[in-house]
């Protein structure tokens, strides 16, 4: 089940293998055997996947139809500043998105309450 979905997300999302692979930080042959049905995604994934095609873990496994959100929260009801970090961000592989996150904790924890 997971096969057919993230290949008819990939492609109802306009994107190639590659986009896809580099925006989850793989290679397009992870996606492809995933594709395939050769392998599937290990857990660590599920939630980077869910984000990039913005559906719940639920959906990608076939346990529910519907396919929600990741987040709960469209995109469209964030602010604009939001909006344009979370775009960047997901355009970043998965080791840039680590770099990502510690600068954002860094910045946070010196910030005064």
């Amino acid at each position: 089940m997971i096969n057919r979905r993230l290949k008819e997300l990939r492609i109802e999302k306009g994107a190639t293998q590659r986009d896809f692979a580099k925006a989850i930080g793989v290679s397009q042959s992870v996606i492809s055997n995933w594709e395939k049905g050769l392998n599937v995604p290990s857990i660590l994934f599920l939630s980077e996947i869910s984000q990039y095609f913005d559906v719940s873990v639920e959906y990608l496994l076939g346990i529910t139809d519907e396919c929600g959100n990741a987040t709960g929260v469209s995109l469209d009801d964030l602010p604009p500043d939001e909006q344009q970090l979370l775009m960047l961000y997901r355009k970043v592989d998965l080791h840039d998105k680590e770099k990502i996150l510690t600068a954002l904790e860094v910045l946070a924890s010196t910030k005064v309450k």
